[in-house]
């Protein structure tokens, strides 16, 4: 199996190279023109500052930059818009907050992603790597304006954390400006968060529309089976260590179920997952030694784990028919063991010594699970995982180590 995994990992920069997304849209030139045909849609952390576009599925895709185009829409999906303006550069994560407040800004042309429109005022995304800021316009504005919002720390107290929300007095004008909503309406924007879902809600209050919801689902369940294949064996210093020492492999039948949430769900790319399975195992590790008095060693014991496994999972290669991933987690394991038997042959005597529960096991572990896999027709899951040698004893001089591979099928619930 390590071959397997080591020559799909190879491939796969190759086919996610050679992958698009191209779905039906249209391209607005700087002249204003209107260019309908395909557009590539993709999965990104920051704003574009280009985009792709073919005017038949089969045609060779062009690049417009910013300076070669307006404006562009992938249909039902996204929407963007170019303007030249304001971007505040204060920082949005609190390892690098500012003492005191940061006014610093600078003015570019930007691609800006169109959340929300409608009669009276319109939402804006811009991403880049400093942080998310959200602009808003109304019909009188010519060009968008920041809705502001600052963090900072203290300057007479700077392990306290200042938060100033500008953008609920900017809204308020705006609520007031167009009578929007009730007095009980104006009273949310006091509690109204600075991300893209409260804002939406605000802003359709304005426009005095509902809310669209989106026809994607972000979460998916899964439930499955499949087999695991692990093996036991001491390390360190301990006759059950030594190179001659025999550890059999356990089979035995894994059961799996969880929970995807998709950080796009139009595209389905980066999934964060969490994963529940359950495994038996049956531990065999045995040597010989030359003193009779300990002719043969052996170790056995049964072992019935449940695994938590947060992790992310990437599509490489994303189509409806075939996706092809790679995933990493992190494995929290629940254990607990029976038939944990040492025993010990004197061949001068001819008789075996069977001591209970003389190696101390672990009730949790951690460990690192890496995965890659297949989903055909977005329904059935094929992967195999690799969990490399995690330690289930708490010695000084010696431990005892798990090592496992997996593979499993999951069928996908959802659409």
């Amino acid at each position: 199996m390590k071959r397997f995994l080591f020559y799909l990992l190879s491939a796969l920069p190759f086919i996610s190279a050679a992958q698009s997304n191209f779905h039906k849209g249209y391209v607005v030139t700087n002249n204003n023109d209107t260019l309908k045909g395909y557009v590539n849609y993709r999965e990104r952390s920051v704003s574009p500052s280009s985009v792709q576009f073919k005017s038949r599925p089969d045609s060779k895709a062009e690049t417009f930059t910013l300076k070669q185009s307006s404006a562009y829409t992938v249909d039902g999906l996204e929407k963007f818009r170019r303007f030249t303006v304001d971007i505040s550069m204060s920082s949005g994560t609190i390892t690098n907050l500012s003492i005191g407040a940061d006014s610093s800004s600078t003015r570019d042309t930007v691609f800006l992603n169109v959340i929300q429109e409608g009669d009276n005022v319109t939402l804006y995304l811009y991403k880049d790597k400093v942080k998310n800021r959200f602009y808003i316009s109304d019909k009188d504005m010519a060009v968008p304006l920041e809705l502001v919002y600052e963090r900072f720390l203290d300057p007479e107290e700077p392990t306290r954390i200042v938060t100033v929300g500008k953008y609920k007095g900017q809204l308020m004008d705006l609520i007031i400006k167009y009578k929007a909503g009730t007095i009980a309406d104006s009273e949310k924007i006091r509690r109204v968060k600075y991300d893209e879902a409260d804002l939406t809600k605000i802003v359709a209050l304005i426009n005095k529309k509902e809310v669209i919801q989106s026809t994607y689902s972000r979460t998916r369940f899964f439930a499955g089976t499949g087999l695991s294949i692990s093996k036991t064996a001491y390390r360190g210093e301990n006759d059950l260590a030594n190179a001659g020492a025999e550890n059999k492999s356990s089979v035995s039948p894994i059961l799996t179920a969880g929970v995807d949430l998709f950080a796009n769900p139009a595209i389905g790319k980066l999934i964060y997952r969490v994963e529940l399975s359950l495994v038996q195992s049956k531990n065999d590790i045995s040597t010989t030694t030359s003193t009779q008095a300990q002719a043969i060693l052996t170790h056995t014991f049964d072992q019935y784990t449940a695994m938590i496994v947060p992790q992310l999972i990437y599509n490489v290669y994303n189509t409806n028919p075939l996706k092809i991933f790679l995933g990493a987690g992190f494995a929290m394991n629940i254990s607990k063991y029976s038939n944990n038997r040492s025993s010990r042959y004197n061949s001068f005597r001819n008789e075996t010594t069977v001591t209970e529960k003389q190696i101390a096991l672990e009730a949790f572990n951690t460990a690192f699970p890496l995965r890659v896999g297949a989903v055909f027709n977005k329904r059935i899951e094929f992967s195999a995982i690799y969990t490399p040698v995690t330690s289930i004893t708490n010695y000084n001089l010696f431990n005892i180590g798990v090592q496992r591979y997996t593979v499993g099928l999951n069928y996908l619930f959802g659409k």
